[in-house]
This record gives structure tokens, C-alpha cells and sequence, in this order.
């Protein structure tokens, strides 16, 4: 009796563990970047602006197994100005926000900043990132706030480095 009770629980741990093994069989690390610009625009005059755009992630393996995504990683979110003209002593105040969360940013001049690349590092914003990729694999981002001393334009250029695990089975 005590021998079948053994067995039992070794025939279960096996089968149990050989299930977690053919479940990883069944997934696939897919790992990319997607990029995406807005651009502020704000003419002499005026002080507000707001953009928005949707970042999707277009990988086939993805897209054609939307409701398999197990988890999205976000290895390094980040933004950088580019394309600075108008003003040079322009200062733009607003937020970025991506899903459900947000980041903000106050007077930063584009032309003293352009070219730099600022890494997110929100946790909430990350996570917000994360959630919405996994629930649709996209994400909407805007971008809004004013602009003193216009006219100024620049594009924010947004880089997302994900690793995506799907189950394709």
C-alpha cells in the first residue's frame, strides 16, 4: 500500500512537471522594437499642443495569437527631441501618458535637450506600457501640454524594446 501511495505522488509530480515542459515547448520569445514619433507643434501665438499616436506591435506571431500573450517585458522605454526648430529659447511643460499612466516634464527647452535620450524609468508607466501590449498588443500614447516663447516644433521620437512570450498552441 505504502509502494502504490510512492508511485502515486511520483506519477503525479512527473505528470505535472512534464506539462509545465510541454507548456514551454509551446511558447516563443519574441523580441522587438517598435518606434514611433509625435510631433509638438506650436505656432507663434498659440501655447497648447496635444498629439497622439498608437504604438502596435506588428509581429505575425503576435498578431495572429493576440489572446496566447503570457507576458511582455519592457527592456528599456525611452524618448528622445529631435527635429528641434522655431525658438530657441522655447520651454515646453506638459505630460506624456502612456495607457494609464503618465510622465511629466517641466520647461525643458528641446534645443538644449535634442539628440539626448531620456529612458523611462516609471514603474507605473512601465507596467501601464506592459498591461496594454498584453491586452491588445498596442498602446496609446499622447503627448500634450503648452509652449512658452513660440513658435517651436519638435518630434518625440519613442522607442520600445519588448520581449513578448506567446503560447502559439
Amino acid at each position: 500500500m505504502k509502494l502504490l501511495k510512492i508511485s502515486t505522488l511520483a506519477f503525479l509530480f512527473l505528470a505535472f512537471h512534464s506539462c509545465d515542459k510541454l507548456d514551454e515547448l509551446t511558447e516563443v520569445d519574441v523580441n522587438v522594437t517598435e518606434t514611433a514619433s509625435l510631433t509638438a507643434a506650436v505656432l507663434q501665438g498659440e501655447s497648447s499642443f496635444s498629439e497622439s499616436i498608437t504604438i502596435s506591435v506588428d509581429d505575425e506571431q503576435v498578431q495572429d495569437n493576440l489572446d496566447r500573450i503570457e507576458s511582455v517585458t519592457i527592456k528599456k522605454l525611452s524618448y528622445v527631441f529631435k527635429n528641434v526648430t522655431g525658438n530657441a529659447d522655447a520651454t515646453l511643460t506638459g505630460s506624456m501618458t502612456f495607457g494609464m499612466a503618465s510622465i511629466s516634464f517641466s520647461d525643458v527647452n528641446p534645443t538644449t535637450v535634442e539628440g539626448q535620450v531620456v529612458t523611462i524609468t516609471n514603474t507605473d508607466v512601465i507596467n501601464a506600457f506592459a498591461q496594454a501590449i498584453k491586452n491588445g498588443a498596442e498602446v496609446t500614447v499622447v503627448l500634450e501640454g503648452t509652449a512658452q516663447n513660440a513658435p517651436v516644433s519638435v518630434t518625440v521620437e519613442l522607442t520600445a524594446e519588448l520581449e513578448i512570450v506567446v503560447d502559439v498552441l
